[in-house]
């Protein structure tokens, strides 16, 4: 099988696509917290072991939440390695989001890729100031 055969529909390869339909885990890809920021902000705590476990900050995930819905990139905001946990959000803002934002705590994504994207450089500066 060549590795254009491979890809997914998420253009993931098999390594770093998780889809609910092939999934071992029936908790892969579950909404297991949705929090509701403002009428078009959502934060979505996902379970997705293996992206928490590899992802670094600066990148991001590609979601389909159903078969016939639009890939939409999601910054990962979080991750947490040791529940499996990866914090997304979403500004409800077209029909994919609009499909995404129907999904409540307890249902599942059709496909999560990643994690994608380089990671971010962090370098220790030393003692940093932050201001608000």
């Amino acid at each position: 099988m060549s590795s254009a055969e491979k890809l997914h529909a998420c253009r993931g390869m098999p390594e770093n696509t998780f889809n609910l339909l092939c999934a071992a885990d029936p908790r892969q890809n579950r909404i297991v917290g949705k929090i509701h920021h403002s009428d078009l902000i959502k934060e979505f705590h996902i379970h997705c072991p293996v992206v928490a476990r590899n992802a670094s900050p600066g990148q991001f995930v590609i979601v389909r939440g159903d078969d016939r819905s639009e890939r939409v990139p999601l910054t990962i905001a979080d991750f947490n390695r040791d529940t499996g946990e990866v914090t997304l959000v979403l500004q409800v803002v077209g029909l994919a989001s609009h499909k995404l934002d129907e999904l409540g705590e307890g249902d599942r994504i059709m496909d999560v890729v990643g994690p994608l994207g380089k990671k971010s450089e962090i370098r220790k500066f030393g003692t940093v100031v932050c201001v608000a």
